[in-house]
């Protein structure tokens, strides 16, 4: 069985290790949620896996999200 993918928007607090200070939407293609995460108890995004690397995004952070399959 094959993982769905989705593309992701998001604006990441940084990008390429830099402030986005322009909060600048980033898509990502390819994109495999894997499970949620939580910070201090509380729910607050998707552990996602985009082209071999772990990410963490944060609900209030994506824009959208669109299913590739």
């Amino acid at each position: 069985m094959n993982t769905p993918t989705f593309t992701v928007e998001y604006v990441p607090e940084k990008h390429d290790s830099k402030i986005n200070y322009r909060n600048e939407i980033i898509v990502y293609p390819h994109v495999q949620i894997r499970q949620t995460f939580f910070n201090q108890g509380s729910e607050v995004g998707y552990l996602v896996k985009v082209q071999g690397i772990f990410r963490r995004f944060r609900y209030d952070r994506i824009r959208s999200i669109k299913s590739e399959d």
